[in-house]
């Protein structure tokens, strides 16, 4: 089974007097989020990946996805190892 780094709660809410703890989504969540509204606001992007002869607008999709989560897992990964340089 493959692990995933989710790098934890982007948004922890800690519990108090008044509300029970929420995590919501994971950091790794909110990377991808970021990172595919990036691709998909760069019109160099979306012309490489429209271009693609045959390409259906569920295949664009799946695409985007695939390079947002790449790129969230990328930054997780950077973020672990500046952890583990530090002293």
């Amino acid at each position: 089974m493959n692990n995933i780094n989710d790098g934890g709660p982007a948004f922890p809410c800690e519990a108090n007097n008044y509300h029970e703890s929420l995590t919501g989504m994971t950091l790794r969540q909110w990377y991808a989020g970021m990172a595919m509204q990036g691709i998909l606001a760069s019109p160099v992007w979306m012309r490489d990946i429209e271009s693609t002869n045959g390409i259906t607008a569920e295949k664009v999709k799946e695409l985007v996805a695939a390079l947002a989560h790449s790129q969230a897992d990328a930054m997780l990964a950077h973020e672990a190892k500046e952890l583990e340089a530090q002293p």
